[in-house]
């Protein structure tokens, strides 16, 4: 498939595969066999399956889409807008139209200022059947929260190490592999093998 891609001519590349520049739900992208070098040139548009989070790269000489899952199928896709898309080959149009109708996963960050703001949301939204979590990152009165997941993200260093419960998971990936004296020309290997780890798991 590769080859065929690689040497292929079409206004439209319709198929199912990574692209090194393709950014899964984590935020880290994986370097695949194909790049958007390999399309340009070759193909006006491109339109692709495979990585779950919808997404657009556009430039001068094409315009790539991930249309992404067409529903939240778990807390990796949490507060993502899911979507289908139409294409008019006449016009050239590419419309995005977003679902609806499904379970959501749905995460608030909730302080004491805005408290009263975020469980009026977060009520509806569990009133409808979506799944919530609140999250919080500083001390928050929890009365009134019990029937919602509650996650404790305030800054404390669980390692000594200079390892945060605020800090991403590339972050904390990326200062454990220090820990640990990987070189850091290996570290980007290291990080893409976990993210594709953690990325399978929840898939």
């Amino acid at each position: 498939m590769v080859k065929h891609i690689k040497s292929g001519k079409a206004k439209y590349l319709i198929s199912h595969f990574g692209l090194s520049e393709g950014i899964l739900n984590s935020g880290m992208s994986i370097i695949s066999d194909l790049s958007i070098t390999d399309l340009a040139g070759r193909y006006e548009y491109v339109l692709l399956g495979h990585y779950h989070k919808p997404q657009m790269i556009d430039r001068e000489d094409i315009t790539l889409y991930y249309v992404g899952s067409p529903i939240q199928i778990d807390w990796g896709e949490k507060n993502e807008e899911k979507r289908f898309l139409i294409v008019d080959t006449e016009t050239e149009y590419i419309e995005s139209i977003p679902t609806t109708g499904y379970t959501k996963y749905c995460e608030y960050t909730i302080t004491n200022e805005d408290k009263d703001e975020v469980l009026k949301v977060a009520e509806q939204l569990k009133s409808e059947g979506h799944f919530v979590k609140l999250v919080m990152e500083e001390t928050v009165d929890t009365e009134g929260m019990d029937d919602f997941i509650l996650i404790d993200r305030r800054e404390r260093d669980i390692t000594n190490r200079g390892i945060t419960t605020s800090m991403s998971m590339v972050d904390k990936l990326t200062r454990f592999l220090e820990i640990k004296e990987i070189p850091k020309d290996e570290i980007e290997e290291y990080l893409n093998t976990a993210n594709f780890i953690i990325d399978e798991a929840v898939s």
